[in-house]
């Protein structure tokens, strides 16, 4: 192989690590980006570990230099939803306010520095939606 081709060769592989790292350390939907957004979502809403889904976990991550924002949503068995709602010392101590729309709220007192979180139920309590945010 000659330097010309090995350097080429050299050149492509290190760009495509460098756009993996780009990618895995900055993309909102990378899996470094999604469990570090779990993992500060249930820290600042006092959550404990989310029950059994059927695997879906969106995650949205928001916000700014100055403020960040995680939204993030799961379904499961309205039985383990209620284990995890009773397990989780942020909303332990809430009493809930059934809305309009029959979703349960659940405000949360953030830790963590953040501003503001809190847990939604939908769907006769299969559905959670978690928000939280800090500025």
């Amino acid at each position: 192989m000659t330097k010309k081709k090995l350097f080429g060769v050299l050149f492509g592989g290190f760009f495509v690590l460098l756009i993996a790292g780009v990618w895995l350390f900055f993309c909102p939907t990378s899996p470094v980006n999604r469990r570090s957004a779990i993992r500060t979502a249930r820290e600042w809403a006092r959550l404990a570990a989310f029950p059994e889904s059927d695997g879906r976990i969106d995650v949205e991550i928001g916000g700014s230099a100055f403020s960040r924002e995680f939204i993030i949503e799961f379904t499961g068995s309205a039985d383990d939803i209620a284990d995890w709602i009773k397990a989780s010392p942020g909303t332990k101590d809430v009493i809930p306010v059934t809305n309009a729309d029959g979703s349960v709220l659940y405000k949360i007192q953030p830790s963590g520095g953040a501003q503001f979180a809190e847990v939604i139920l939908y769907d006769n309590g299969k559905s959670v939606r978690i928000r939280t945010f800090w500025s």
